[in-house]
């Protein structure tokens, strides 16, 4: 059986899943063991061809176990801890008959355990996973400042670039 974990940052995804998987038997998908595994040390911020790295490593993972039968029928399960699947994430995971298990212990519990425990930036992902419209505004506004051309003062300032205007003085 193929089980989806998801949840916001720190509900406890990853405890849930090792209170129910099997050690040593059941396969675990999980960005943060992958990244430990790759040298993080624990460090829960990552830069971002680090990070690439260890989503490329993960996707690899998570579409060996879509695709292969040897979760059918099988003693042996595999568990994907993900945050939050897109939608086309969500038909592939129903395509295979995945299980989903949903750990959401409250907007207020998880944004203390951030504040506790967490980077920072995890606050942004745990409020774009309960307000979805939140996150949409923030990839567009993204999107506008990478269009956005800068250069830079003389005294190293970096400033929007403003078109010159066609209006001629005079």
């Amino acid at each position: 059986m193929i089980h989806i974990v998801t949840g916001p940052p720190a509900s406890g995804k990853s405890t849930w899943v090792a209170e129910n998987a099997r050690p040593g038997v059941d396969l675990i998908i999980d960005f943060d063991v992958l990244a430990d595994a790759f040298g993080a040390g624990g460090s829960r911020t990552y830069d971002q061809g680090f990070a690439r790295m260890v989503q490329a490593s993960r996707r690899a993972a998570v579409d060996y176990v879509l695709k292969s039968d040897h979760w059918q029928g099988m003693s042996l399960d595999a568990y994907i801890i993900h945050t939050q699947p897109n939608e086309q994430q969500r038909q592939r995971y129903s395509e295979a008959h995945a299980q989903i298990h949903i750990i959401d212990p409250g907007e207020e519990t998880v944004m203390q355990r951030i504040e506790a425990e967490r980077p920072a930036h995890l606050k942004d992902v745990a409020l774009d996973y309960y307000y979805p419209e939140r996150r949409a505004i923030r990839r567009a506004q993204k999107k506008a400042e990478e269009a956005t051309q800068w250069v830079y003062t003389s005294d190293g300032r970096r400033v929007p670039l403003r078109p010159r205007t066609s209006r001629r003085w005079g």
